[in-house]
């Protein structure tokens, strides 16, 4: 299971989201003053990973989930004045895979994508008026842990990428601005870990994937701005989960961060001129018995970027980039996930 982060909105505050060991959801979070507050216990079941969101045009932070039962995706929010709701059944079929929000270009409205019990991809959509769509079948094959959501840069398009089923090759499909869905298309690759994962490169107009290919390495492929595909391209590093993309702040380098095979923290990453630095260990241990990967977020109101992952004893550990390049020891901040 993964730890979750995500900022406040209206706040300088960075919280933190996890299933907790009554199988709950547990929270706890960062105050401006960089101290950390105790656990929180918001209630709930997730069957799944927990992901949250801004709901657009608000200061409202929302969880999504997939519920432990044939209820489907549920969710909770945090109001403005720092209250929790109640759980909301947001139904559709039971989600086997994470749930992922994201805004769709241009508008209000927030979309979320998981997997069905057929592997096929599913939807729903909040409104701009707070309501919520039924359950759209996109079709597909999904064999990832996740789908991938990621806006098309300079476009308005929405783009979805995953591991197939049987083959397990980089697939994708994408929302027009005009809302109509492209059919599945098959991508050069072949992905032999749990997901795919994408980022825009700084500074530039390429979309970029990562995943674990034919070997125990880093793979990747990314989309130019005309909208061709590069070929695979091995980046070494030996990978054992998520590999997970995000921008140092205030530069212009995509940076990664990933379990090796001994479940040490590690990381590589992409220098302005498109090279690539050799692997780098950041001495976190990470326990991968619950699978999880490492969640990236820059602290807000800093140049801090911070990474929180399941740690020994199954707590939340945490290491964190200072805006000098220098990273700090590991930290570990408690409570049990599971």
């Amino acid at each position: 299971m993964n730890v979750t982060a995500a900022g406040v909105p209206g706040t300088g505050v960075l919280q933190l989201f996890y299933r907790g060991g009554d199988g709950a959801v547990w929270s706890r979070w960062r105050n401006p003053d960089g101290s950390w507050s105790a656990e929180q216990g918001l209630g709930g079941e997730p069957g799944g990973d927990i992901t949250a969101a801004v709901v657009p045009g608000t200061s409202v932070l929302q969880l999504f989930y997939g519920g432990p039962d044939e209820n489907g995706v549920r969710s909770m929010w945090r109001n403005p004045d720092g209250s929790w709701s109640g759980v909301q059944a947001l139904g559709g079929e039971v989600a086997t895979s994470s749930v992922t929000p994201v805004v769709v270009p241009g508008t209000g409205v927030l979309q979320l994508f998981y997997a069905g019990i057929d592997g096929g991809v599913r939807t729903m959509w909040r409104n701009p008026d707070g309501s919520w769509s039924g359950e759209q079948a996109l079709g597909g094959s999904v064999g990832s842990r996740s789908v991938t959501a990621a806006q098309v840069p300079g476009t308005g398009v929405l783009q979805l990428f995953y591991g197939g089923r049987g083959n397990h090759t980089v697939r994708t499909m994408w929302r027009n601005p005009d809302g109509t869905w492209s059919g599945e298309q098959v991508l050069n690759g072949v992905v032999n870990g749990p997901n795919v994962t994408a980022a825009q490169v700084p500074g530039t107009d390429v979309l970029q994937l990562f995943y674990i290919g034919q070997g125990p390495g880093i793979t990747t492929v990314w989309r130019n701005p005309d909208g061709s595909w590069s070929t695979e391209q091995t980046l070494g590093a030996a990978v054992k989960d998520v590999i997970t993309p995000a921008a140092v702040p205030g530069t212009s380098v995509l940076q990664l961060f990933y379990p090796d095979l001994e479940s040490i923290l590690h990381s590589s990453w992409r220098n302005p001129d498109g090279g690539w630095s050799p692997d780098q260990d950041l001495q976190g241990f990470m326990n991968l018995d619950p699978n999880s990967g490492v969640s990236a977020a820059v602290v807000p109101g800093t140049g801090i970027l911070q990474l929180f992952y399941v740690g020994q004893n199954n707590g939340v550990s945490t290491i964190w980039r200072n805006p000098n390049g220098s990273w700090s020891t590991e930290q570990t901040l408690g409570g049990i996930i599971t």
